[in-house]
């Protein structure tokens, strides 16, 4: 290698992991100048330390590639933490009561008819609501004048309350938009319920943040991400379309995304998928005059950039709305959330959707969490390949908790990828025995089978439905515990390196970007984080409450100190 020149950071002694060094050497010392990381490898690439060289001592931490968290909704996000949204999710607010508790205090602090909103409850933690659903009739005494609505962990369901209703204007005589699901009582009034598309009843009537608000917000998550060791971010639902607030990412966000992510205000490596029709549904007139109008924004685009379409096929088997060959407990089994009055036209939408994206040359990311949903989404990806032949799409299956082992096998095959959340393995594991049975809950997220098909495996969080914390990932998919350490699926453990693989690696190949990040190799970006714990020999049940002391992206220090 000869004497290399002198670097601004070095970092020593301690683990390195996803590193290569050119020789193929043990790697324990990484050498970052301006931007880019220049050297890889052992105690000769020490000979780089210069009088002015920042020595970082990693005392036995672990030092990883950025992480890229390939699949978030960075302004629901940041919309649902304070003070924007109550915390209602169970770590919180685990009774109905101690939900109630919180909107009486947020009642006293707003001014009356004002909208009261939170975010992360889950039916089936809510302690005393047992076998029954969320309803309006429980936030009504509580809350008689404010509107007041709740989005569950998921991002699919809103609880509302009476005066939300009244203020959307529903009446019994509302109707359902496509794709959407209002539970309704024995006297047909709207029970206060709404998931998926149904959603767009109540959304189109809160009020949004005010710019100022929002813009605070996408930079609260931002930082929040950068605490947990973030550097890239697919932010999986944005809309172009001016004048539509729709609550995963709108208008605004895609273009505040657009202003602020850069080296010069938020070092946030951005990727987004577009999306034209209401929350948790698809849509195919809509998509075609969305994408026909669209204009694809002049960025750098190793800072924003625009690859795809997002389509949302189904809901999630909380709300019963994944498609699924198992029935739920009240003998339904879900359908597509896609236009069409039975589930073969329905089919035929959702393929129609996915070729509108593969014809068009953008990358098609479907959420899918049903099994025949994965079933149908594979399929339509076959027929779009076998029509259209392109070089290494890179389509996937976001979710595919439930995906059939043939599903699986003929993602690896035609080169489909998959973006799974391994921290809802261990959060929602008891929740898929109770709906399914313990063979299906021992199945769910076989992150095994997937990455032994040869299909690319990239994890996210889906931020809010998950914390930014991958600690925690790695620990669920290398355990599959349930936090009362029960195991589930054993056969589908992976490794540690496996997993942080697909934190970092996979979700530098879901963005086309491998040839310049995801993993620590000369001449590639200085994107890294210090983890406080050694990962390789650590107990896993340590890895969630392990924090990172140091973020870097692009060689800039985001989150900690050098």
């Amino acid at each position: 290698m000869g004497v290399p020149q002198p670097a601004d950071v070095v970092f020593h002694n301690g683990l390195v992991l996803g590193a290569g060094a050119p020789d193929g050497a043990p790697v324990d010392v990484v050498t970052v100048t301006g931007n880019t990381i220049t050297g890889v490898g052992g105690d000769a690439v020490l000979a780089a330390v210069g009088p002015n060289t920042h020595v970082v001592d990693l005392d036995g931490r672990t030092l990883v590639p950025g992480i890229n968290d390939g699949h978030l909704h960075v302004g629901m996000y940041g919309r649902s933490l304070p003070p924007l949204s109550i915390d209602v999710s169970p770590a919180a607010r685990p009774t109905v009561r101690s939900v109630r508790d919180a909107i009486a205090d947020r009642v006293e602090e707003v001014e009356p008819g004002a909208w009261i909103r939170g975010h992360g409850w889950s039916g089936h933690a809510l302690l005393d609501l047992p076998a029954a659903e969320p309803s309006a009739a429980l936030l009504d005494e509580v809350s008689p004048v404010n509107p007041v609505a709740l989005t569950d962990f998921s991002g699919h369901a809103v609880w509302v309350n009476s005066a939300a209703m009244a203020a959307a204007g529903i009446t019994r005589q509302s109707v359902v938009p496509t794709g959407g699901l209002a539970r309704r009582d024995g006297a047909g009034d709207f029970t206060g319920l709404f998931v998926d598309g149904a959603r767009q009843l109540i959304d189109h009537h809160i009020p949004p943040p005010t710019p100022a608000e929002l813009e605070a917000a996408v930079r609260a998550a931002m930082a929040e991400l950068h605490r947990n060791g973030v550097t890239s971010i697919t932010d999986a639902a944005l809309s172009p379309q001016s004048g539509y607030d729709n609550p995963l990412g709108s208008a605004a966000v895609y273009e505040l995304l657009q202003r602020i992510c850069g080296r010069h205000d938020v070092p946030m490596r951005t990727n987004a998928l577009l999306t034209f029709s209401p929350v948790g549904s698809s849509l195919i007139d809509p998509t075609r005059e969305g994408l026909a109008a669209w204009q694809r924004p002049e960025t750098d685009e190793r800072w924003f950039a625009v690859r795809g379409l997002k389509i949302f096929a189904d809901g999630v088997p909380p709300s019963c709305t994944a498609w699924m060959s198992a029935p739920y407990p009240d003998g339904s089994h879900g359908c597509l959330t896609v236009g069409g009055d039975t589930d073969d036209d329905r089919i035929e939408e959702l393929h129609l959707l996915i070729r509108e994206g593969h014809d068009r040359g953008l990358q098609v990311g479907v959420h899918a969490t049903g099994d025949r949903t994965a079933d149908a989404v594979i399929h339509g990806f076959a027929a779009a390949l076998a029509a259209v032949p392109r070089a290494d799409p890179r389509h996937y299956i976001i979710h595919g908790p439930m995906a059939r082992p043939e599903v699986v096998q003929r993602a690896g095959a035609l080169g489909v990828g998959f973006n799974v959340q391994p921290s809802l393995k261990s959060t929602s594991t008891r929740a898929i025995e109770a709906l399914f049975g313990r063979e299906l809950s021992e199945w769910q997220w076989p992150l095994r089978s997937m990455v032994d098909s040869g299909a690319l495996v990239a994890s996210s969080s889906d931020a809010p439905i998950c914390a930014p914390n991958w600690r925690h990932g790695v620990a669920s998919a290398v355990l599959r515990e349930t936090p009362d350490g029960e195991v589930y699926g054993a056969e589908q453990r992976l490794t540690v390196d496996e997993t942080l693989r697909s934190y970092t690696e996979a979700g530098a190949w879901q963005d086309a970007a491998e040839s310049w990040k995801g993993t620590i190799e000369v001449r590639k970006v200085a994107d890294l984080c210090v983890v406080d714990a050694r990962l390789s020999t650590d107990d896993p049940h340590t890895f969630a409450d392990t924090a990172v002391s140091l973020t870097m992206v692009d060689g800039l220090v985001v989150h900690g100190e050098l």
